[in-house]
């Protein structure tokens, strides 16, 4: 099992490979 750290590393590399796809995107929607 993965500690209350890892669950929390998973969160926030998910969490910013999102805002990341999010950002790609809008900077493509824009052109």
């Amino acid at each position: 099992m993965f500690g209350i750290s890892g669950i929390i590393n998973t969160i926030v590399i998910v969490g910013l490979i999102v805002l990341l796809v999010i950002l790609i995107k809008k900077a493509y929607w824009k052109k």
